[in-house]
């Protein structure tokens, strides 16, 4: 059996290979994008969508890219009327955003839209990298009687 012995030098290379990419991975979980550390961030406002009828929205999702450097947001604000009252609801159906991943589904059950006919969206993007910014290519707002 043959021990292949590697030199000192290639040692001390790759011991602060090793521990650089420690740190780097220690940091980097602890620093997840939210809009307290965010440096820029935006959102728009859809028209308002008329269902026609009185349904019940239950379901958001969204198709794009988003990394953890990187907030998408959304709430959704819902009426009887195409003139309002417009409240935005997020998660829990408070102020704050709905933040999910792209290609997952949030349902909204025992929402306040319920029995409404008109709804508009807001979406939230922020970037904690000047780099690199989400995408939304698509939003799916899922509705029943």
């Amino acid at each position: 059996m043959k021990i292949k012995m590697i030199g000192l030098k290639k040692l001390k290379i790759f011991l602060v290979f090793a521990i650089s990419l420690a740190i780097y991975n220690s940091v980097d979980s602890q620093t997840n994008c939210n809009l307290d550390n965010a440096i820029s961030s935006g959102y728009l406002e859809s028209p308002i969508f008329d269902l026609g009828n009185f349904y019940n929205i239950t379901k958001i999702s969204w198709y794009g890219e988003r990394n953890d450097d990187n907030l998408v947001g959304f709430q959704i604000a819902s009426s009887i009327s195409s003139s309002g009252p417009w409240i935005f609801y997020g998660s829990n159906f408070s102020n704050d955003y709905i933040d999910i991943n792209p290609y997952q589904t949030y349902s909204l059950s025992n929402s306040p839209h319920r029995g409404i006919r008109y709804f508009k969206y807001k979406i939230l993007l922020a970037t904690c990298n000047e780099f690199s910014s989400p995408r939304v290519d698509k939003i799916i707002i899922y509705y029943s009687k």
